[in-house]
């Protein structure tokens, strides 16, 4: 087998390996769509709902797939504690808050500055 027959051949098997990834990947994004579709509750709502919830401001937000079903996932911001809430694309009820990262100021100690002592022994 020559050498420019051996790399066709591994670019084919390569090819050939890929197309039920891309096959999968394409019935997740059909999938997806239509949840994005027929979502009731409109990005904008699910915002609002979620920074109700937690009386903060959203930093980021999207639409995520879990079980079958559409969700919004919220993150929301308050006195430096940051909470996912959990938003239903059917009606636009919280199904879920939790806090996943709080922020802690450092404590600045305040340290006096050693004095060195002038005087010869």
């Amino acid at each position: 087998m020559s050498f420019f027959t051996a790399i066709g051949l591994a670019s084919l098997v390569t090819a050939l390996a890929a197309v039920p990834v891309f096959a999968a990947d394409t019935e997740q994004s059909r999938s997806e769509s239509q949840h994005t579709q027929m979502a009731k509750a409109t990005l904008s709502e699910a915002i609002a709902t979620a920074e109700n919830q937690v009386g903060g401001t959203a930093v980021s937000a999207r639409l995520e797939h879990e079980g079958g079903k559409a969700v919004y996932e919220v993150r929301v911001l308050k006195d430096s504690k940051l909470s996912s809430v959990h938003v239903s694309a059917d009606d636009g009820k919280v199904l879920s808050t939790r806090e996943i990262m709080a922020h802690h100021k450092p404590k600045m100690h305040h340290q006096e500055p050693e004095h060195q002592s002038n005087e010869k022994s």
